[in-house]
């Protein structure tokens, strides 16, 4: 990407294995040559960086909230995250972290991505941009309220999230959650 043109989507194919791990301050102390080539970044820029690296702009951070609140109580998660590569550009993934705990202290985080299918990427844009307007006047702990709100209204676990929207199904009408 270069300063005149939009950013442009990076695809993760079905066959890319990204798989990065950080310590429990979530720096990068391993990336395989999947992630380093989706990336744009060499391996040496990676290492010993925060994995924020990648945190797209489009990215709510109530997101990473949540994502924060579970793997530091040493439990697993799925998320949804879109990243941005070292020249500006983006891809979607779905995130499973592990936490690797060792009598009963976390270690390391093991991040695996997977491609993102487009009815989720879509539903993602939608909300996620909502999510960011609300926090341009709220907190991020009151966006993240919102969040889990939202999965409220619709009788939603944010586990029944990441299952409809992986498995392709419609959540309800992304309408009620635009501010």
């Amino acid at each position: 990407m270069n300063k005149n043109t939009e950013p442009i989507e990076i695809e993760v194919k079905p066959t890319d294995v990204i798989v990065s791990a950080t310590n429990p301050q979530g720096i990068l102390t391993y990336a395989n040559d999947c992630f380093v080539a989706i990336s744009g970044y060499t391996r040496k820029e990676l290492m010993g960086k925060p994995h924020s690296i990648l945190r797209n702009p489009a990215m709510p951070k109530a997101i990473f909230k949540y994502l924060w609140s579970q793997i530091l109580t040493g439990k697993s998660l799925y998320a949804f995250v879109k990243n941005k590569t070292k020249e500006g550009n983006y891809y979607w993934v779905k995130a499973y972290v592990v936490p690797v705990m060792n009598n009963g202290i976390i270690e390391k985080y093991i991040s695996y991505r997977q491609p993102l299918n487009n009815y989720a990427k879509g539903v993602l844009t939608e909300l996620y941009a909502s999510l960011l307007e609300y926090e341009k006047t709220h907190s991020v702990e009151a966006s993240l309220e919102y969040f889990v709100n939202y999965l409220g209204e619709r009788n939603l676990t944010y586990n029944d999230f990441i299952d409809r929207l992986t498995e392709q199904k419609e959540l309800t009408n992304i309408e009620a959650i635009k501010v």
